[in-house]
């Protein structure tokens, strides 16, 4: 009888252990896996939650670089996969970080950022997806000379409601594309119902995890420091601060019911002459 008894306590413990292991385990799904703030976001996952599996999604042509870029650092906890033929896992958490926005045919690609969203949501399963994280932007927070409400400052109550498309007007038109965007989530994740969050960052900055990469801040960066473009003052945020609120964002929407939205950013804005003034001691013209 003591046999017994002990025998089916190792069993309850072992069971309370398997399923304590198998709470803590999540896996994330990340979609722009080649892409600046994906692959530091993947980075912080992997050195962050040792128990924890990662599916990066990218581009065909990206697939194999991808793949053996990360087994560098892991071999068995991250796998790359053509986003046009991801084979999701029976549980996760979908990051929704890729977006596709450069200058010419803003139009068509405002609508492509859009429908991206659209179709990655109808594609998964509220029985298999636990949540979704959706990467904005401040642009679809305020838009250019629009005032704050009574508070005196924006919040993340606010919407973008100045920004245009406009075919040759690449600033209107990525804010419009990324406030759309964000909204059309927003009532997607709901009529699926799928607990979702938004984070918005201001301009992302930081160091790089791939000589490869490059995107919109870096390009405005890039513009800045060759004295393209005069540099005008900031809201700021650093790139391993936006990873950090991507995967905090990922346990909100696992516990289910989530509903959320987050500015992450600086709260003063940096000047112009500021910003320049650390461009050019590293060699800048701005």
């Amino acid at each position: 009888m003591t046999t017994m008894i002990t025998t089916i306590t190792r069993l309850a413990l072992g069971l309370c252990l398997i399923l304590h292991q198998s709470a803590a385990l999540a896996t994330h799904v990340l979609t722009g896996s080649a892409g600046y703030i994906c692959k530091e976001t993947i980075h912080h996952i992997l050195e962050s939650r040792p128990s924890d599996l990662v599916v990066g999604l990218c581009r065909s042509n990206r697939v194999q670089s991808e793949a053996e870029y990360w087994r560098k650092f892991s071999e068995d906890r991250v796998s790359i996969q053509d986003i046009n033929e991801a084979n999701y896992p029976d549980k996760f958490t979908l990051y929704l970080i890729a977006s596709n926005f450069s200058p010419g045919s803003e139009k068509a690609k405002a609508i492509e950022n859009v429908e991206s969203v659209l179709s990655a949501i109808s594609s998964v399963s509220p029985r298999s997806c636990q949540g979704v994280v959706l990467l904005s932007s401040m642009a679809a927070v305020r838009g250019p000379g629009q005032a704050p409400g009574p508070a005196g400052v924006f919040t993340s109550e606010d919407w973008n409601s100045v920004s245009e498309l406009r075919e040759g007007d690449f600033a209107q038109s990525y804010q419009y594309s990324k406030t759309a965007q964000e909204k059309a989530f927003a009532s997607a994740c709901d009529a699926a119902g799928l607990s979702r969050c938004s984070i918005c960052p201001s301009l992302v900055l930081g160091p790089l995890r791939s000589p490869t990469q490059y995107g919109t801040s870096l390009r405005m960066i890039q513009s800045w420091y060759t004295g393209e473009k005069v540099c005008e003052s900031r809201l700021l945020v650093d790139v391993r601060d936006v990873a950090t609120a991507l995967i905090k964002a990922g346990d909100e929407v696992r516990r289910g019911g989530a509903r959320s939205r987050y500015i992450v950013s600086n709260a003063r804005r940096r000047s112009g002459s500021e910003i320049v003034s650390v461009l050019n001691s590293l060699g800048g013209r701005g």
